[in-house]
């Protein structure tokens, strides 16, 4: 796929089809990775790792809710498997 070079104030800009973004879970405001391998620019999507997703799992955002706890606490009414 070719795309044009555009400028935008100080900085040059590459417009992305809607597809592409689509494609790649993009969102405008969202962030990318660029990176040169050999003769190639290489743009990757910014995906949290699971260092970063496992950060936020702290005591507070993982406490059950009334919900959880009527759930758990509940018995069996069917085929349920557990």
């Amino acid at each position: 796929m070719k795309v044009q070079i555009g400028k935008r104030g100080n900085s040059f800009a590459v417009r992305l089809p809607d597809a592409l973004m689509a494609q790649l879970d993009l969102e405008v405001g969202g962030t990318v990775t660029l990176e040169l391998h050999e003769d190639a620019l290489v743009m990757c999507p910014d995906r949290p790792s699971l260092e970063d997703m496992l950060a936020t799992c702290t005591p507070k955002r993982m406490a059950r809710t009334d919900e959880d706890r009527h759930w758990l606490g509940s018995v069996a009414a069917g085929n349920e498997k557990i």
